[in-house]
């Protein structure tokens, strides 16, 4: 195999940002009368929003009728509140920055441009990723494939010869489907 491009996920790869990702959904949702305790949401962590949603929703027996922009606009704003809870994942970022230059490197994520690019500004790697595809750019996000097969689009690289780094169970399913290989950071 040869490797031209590496395509990190973000949340919970290059940051963490799980606990105030957490603490934004359970806001969010708490308003439209869903509970969000903290072991579904571990489950789940890398499902798109519109997918967690719909999920919890079918399980509480909950009818949503707020739209999932809606409820993403309101996931964003509680989000940037609690944005002091974002740490980078250090040794991570190390091997970004040791690839950056040698290698095609971008973000792929289910997250906004908003809450990414406020989140890499804040953890001081805004300059590192010259692609980000967030989830505005994709029609469906982790698991299914989109998210990187458009990053390596925009890094004009094909598919198979890009290495994901990711931690959800969701984006380990989208590496698989886009013929990609994957290392799997566990963990936060």
């Amino acid at each position: 195999m040869t490797l031209s491009a590496v395509i990190f996920g973000f949340d919970g790869t290059l940051v963490d940002s799980h606990e105030a990702h957490f603490l934004a959904r359970r806001e969010a949702f708490g308003g439209l009368g869903l509970v969000l305790d903290r072991p579904w949401y571990d489950a789940h962590a890398g499902a798109s929003l519109d997918e967690a949603v719909a999920l919890l929703a079918a399980e509480q027996e909950i009818r949503v009728t707020v739209s999932v922009q809606e409820i993403d606009g309101r996931c964003t704003e509680a989000y940037l509140r609690n944005l002091d809870q974002v740490r980078p994942i250090s040794w991570v970022v190390a091997f970004a920055e040791s690839l950056k230059g040698h290698l095609p490197i971008a973000v792929a994520s289910g997250s906004s441009e908003t809450m990414i690019r406020t989140t890499m500004k804040a953890a001081g790697i805004d300059d590192l990723f010259p692609v980000v595809v967030t989830r505005e750019d994709v029609s469906r996000g982790k698991p299914s494939p989109e998210l990187f097969l458009k990053a390596a689009e925009r890094m004009a690289v094909l598919p198979t010869q890009c290495l994901v780094v990711d931690y959800s169970n969701e984006g380990v399913e989208a590496a698989h489907q886009a013929e990609m290989p994957i290392i799997n950071v566990r963990g936060k």
